[in-house]
């Protein structure tokens, strides 16, 4: 299946983001929610009519996780990412969706911003966090890489010692 359930752990996250960004007095809520594949860490997607319409819920919105940078390990392991990598990523996604009272409207993503500007006043921990993340992505994709490697080459031995 190509999306999972979160752990409670990112569950909590997400709650305790969005209740600090305020957004839960406007009715919005996030489902977090983990995908197999991804080319990001954290995305926020607007669900569409009918996941609002199962789920009961008029502003919803999905924070799309990529696993194995939140449940990963590396072939030593170690988690991928610590929790304070994980909040960070949770924060600097989430922190896409605004809500705007007058015309009534959820809001969703900043095409022109990536590192939203109230995360780093006077400080480049947004900047720092944005890097590290992609660190940790491009590890865990290389990690994944190095196993179908590994495998191709014993396929390839085996498919040599059976034709001798």
């Amino acid at each position: 299946m190509k999306y999972s359930q979160a752990t409670e752990e990112t569950i909590e996250m997400v709650n305790e983001i969005s209740s600090k960004l305020g957004l839960d007095i406007y009715g919005v809520k996030f489902e977090p929610i983990y995908v197999k594949k991804a080319k990001e860490v954290c995305k926020v997607v607007k669900a569409n009519d009918f996941a609002k319409y199962k789920a009961k819920e008029e502003d919803l919105v999905f924070v799309v996780c990529y696993e194995d940078f939140f449940e990963g390990i590396d072939s030593l392991g170690h988690a991928y990412a610590s929790e304070d990598d994980k909040f960070k990523a949770l924060r600097l996604a989430m922190e896409q969706v605004s809500f705007d009272p007058e015309k009534e409207k959820l809001i969703v993503g900043c095409n022109s911003v990536l590192i939203p500007v109230g995360y780093c006043i006077n400080n480049d921990e947004a900047v720092k966090s944005a890097l590290y993340n992609a660190t940790i992505m491009a590890k865990i994709q290389q990690d994944k890489k190095e196993e179908e490697d590994r495998k191709k080459a014993l396929r390839t031995k085996k498919k040599q010692n059976k034709n001798q």
